[in-house]
């Protein structure tokens, strides 16, 4: 190990560490069993992108060459054509395959693809291992708009560092990455999805790759070090592709496992030496490729899904890898290539293809605009049920619980009764507002007890049990869960309804513990659970307008949940059922017997049970609960006694 100040040049391993995240990805997006971590492989680019260009800024400025403007103009040239390209493509096969409301959202997608926003669009709708992520053929782009807006600023963080102090420039970028990384890991713990696509929490990677530019420049290590660093940093890598899976918390301290192996790897880099596995032609090709590749593996697996509503089996999978692969030399050679070559544009500025490629990306977003607001007209696909009626039915439930008297609005006269009379509390997670419409209908006709929601947990994040009691680090859950703890000492609740997806299965502690306490402290409160009904693979508007009716919606073939098929997993269901007064059964209530065949999937005038793949529209909720009354008003009666 030598110290010494030495020039980057180029770097084979580099493009050996671009095959390697790419192929994890694209591993990953294809379910090849094994690869459930191939999504670290974003965070692998992530590194290699800190290294590469904060080498270029600092040769360029180290020259006196460098400009703001051409640094810009360059990375436009380097990446734009071919986002352009995919984006295009994608937009005119989704205008034929996708249904309307799903092309309105692909069309804000593709709007905040071409100007480098992507991400931002994408941590508003959450959910990158959710299953509406197989309708979204623009969702890898949250990537690149993490990569874009780091160009946007590290130029400007890295002449201001060096103009503070050379001395201080280390220094400083280990600052960043540190406070970066600290947010992440905190933030991970509460709000992953923001963790996950906002460039605040990601900047510590490529801080990261940063550093292993300096390190290389100054420390010349040994073949054995090289050795043994490279091997190192290989395995961390490995380690988080095949042994990472839906990690609740990641990135947050997770992340540092891929990130740091890249690390390693970089600044162990021989050029005159390389290490053959990531130094070798086939390496080298699928690493020079390896943008065009990213850019086109996942459209085709989303688009396959959309129209065939099928899972990836091992010949799709060897399928569609044919078709990446072609896709990608047709992207590589045809645009990529074509377009840049970084020798050839480092002082060609503005003219030509990145003004073309801006103006372009202008016209596509003002397309993708209109198309957004106009989904139902521009789409070419056949539907029973329009984007707006799917919007009118997807925010129709929540039209009572947001007028609802809630826990934490008690001493509000807009919201809520004063004083409270006999009170019906509901509590649960997104299946709460299910409950609320369900009993609503139930017991309008005669109600003398006052609805009040608890809100859900779904804003709760991980809680924890302490006293006997779920606490949340979330701001607002944790005031509804501190005034509905306090209410226990003043406040008789008549009746609980816990309406819940699984309701006894694993993540359902802080729930029970709840009606643990509830019922403790007033042993004449009725708890009445409503039990789990029909769960889908694939949202029931998807079905109806695929299949002309909502009967698909109980097809046996999209449907991942029903007690007959599969049995959920229930380990607190011995605490729930010894408080449990009642547990009202959908499914005795709506089907015909032990099949889902046999439900109802609509109301007698027409309106689906589902907009999406558990949660009943505000139509189908009501006539549940009309079915309810009907088939038991002297029990509904008896909840409204006084004890």
């Amino acid at each position: 190990m030598t110290r010494t100040k030495r020039t980057l040049g180029f770097l084979p391993e580099i493009d050996g560490l671009r095959a390697f995240a790419v192929l994890a990805v694209v591993l990953f997006h294809l379910q090849i069993p094994g690869f459930s971590g191939g999504y670290v492989g974003v965070d692998i680019f992530f590194v290699i992108s800190g290294f590469l260009i904060s080498a270029q800024i600092q040769e360029r400025l180290a020259s006196g060459q460098f400009t703001l403007s051409g640094f810009y103009a360059n990375r436009i040239r380097r990446l734009l054509p071919a986002v352009i390209a995919t984006v295009a493509v994608t937009f005119l096969s989704s205008l034929w395959l996708l249904p309307p409301d799903a092309l309105s959202a692909f069309a804000r997608s593709a709007l905040a693809s071409v100007l480098s926003a992507a991400n931002f669009v994408f941590y508003t709708e959450s959910g990158y291992w959710d299953a509406d992520a197989e309708m979204k053929p623009l969702l890898h782009m949250w990537s690149l708009g993490i990569e874009e807006q780091f160009y946007l600023f590290w130029p400007m963080t890295i002449i201001w560092l060096t103009r503070v102090g050379r001395k201080l420039y280390v220094p400083g970028l280990i600052v960043l990455l540190l406070i970066s990384l600290g947010a992440c890991i905190a933030v991970s713990q509460d709000n992953t999805d923001a963790a996950f696509y906002l460039l605040p929490f990601r900047v510590w990677q490529f801080c990261l790759g940063a550093l292993a530019v300096e390190g290389w420049k100054r420390v010349s290590l040994s073949k054995t070090f090289s050795l043994g660093f490279q091997t190192l940093g290989i395995a961390l890598c490995l380690f988080a592709i095949l042994s990472f899976g839906n990690v609740e918390t990641f990135p947050g301290a997770y992340a540092l496992v891929p990130s740091i192996g890249t690390f390693l790897v970089l600044l162990a880099c021989q050029p005159s030496a390389p290490l053959a596995l990531l130094a070798n032609p086939v390496t080298a090709w699928l690493g020079r490729a390896s943008y065009s590749l990213y850019l086109v593996h996942w459209p085709p697996i989303v688009l396959y899904r959309v129209v065939t509503l099928e899972e990836l089996t091992g010949p799709v999978q060897v399928a569609l890898a044919g078709l990446m692969l072609l896709l990608t030399i047709i992207l590589h050679y045809g645009v990529e290539r074509r377009f840049y070559q970084r020798a050839r544009h480092r002082s060609e500025g503005w003219q030509g293809v990145p003004r073309i490629s801006v103006l372009t990306s202008i016209s596509i977003a003002a397309i993708a605009a209109l198309t957004s607001q106009f989904p139902d007209r521009l789409s070419q696909k056949d539907i029973v049920l329009t984007a707006s009626q799917i919007e009118a039915y997807r925010t129709g439930r929540f039209q009572l619980v947001k007028q609802a008297c809630r826990v934490d609005r008690i001493e509000n006269p807009k919201f809520c009764p004063q004083p409270l009379n006999q009170s019906m509390l509901f509590l649960g997670n997104s299946l709460e507002p299910d409950g609320f419409n369900i009993m609503n209908a139930a017991l309008r006709q005669s109600s003398q007890l006052d609805l009040v929601a608890f809100g859900t947990i779904n804003d709760c994040g991980n809680m924890r049990i302490e006293n006997d009691w779920p606490v949340s680090s979330k701001a607002a859950c944790q005031r509804r869960l501190t005034w509905l703890k306090n209410s226990l000492e003043n406040q008789t609740w008549r009746v609980i309804i816990y309406s819940a997806l699984h309701p006894d299965s694993a993540n359902k502690e802080g729930l029970i513990t709840i009606l643990e306490a509830i019922k403790s402290a007033s042993p004449e409160t009725k708890i009445i659970v409503l039990d789990d009904f029909i769960e889908l693979r694939h949202d029931c508007s998807v079905l109806i307008n695929t299949f002309g009716s909502s009967s698909a919606c109980a097809n046996p073939q999209y449907v991942s949940w029903f007690p007959s098929t599969k049995e959920a997993p229930h380990p607190f269901k011995k605490r729930l059922n010894a408080i449990a007064d009642v547990r009202v059964s959908k499914i005795a209530l709506l089907c015909a017997n032990d099949s889902p065949e046999s439900c109802v999937t609509e109301t007698p005038d027409g309106h689906p049970m589902y907009i999406d793949q558990r949660h009943m529209t505000y139509e189908f909720a009501t006539f549940v609960g009309n079915q309810l009354a009907l088939t038991d008003p002297n029990w509904l009666s008896s909840l409204q006694n006084k004890p």
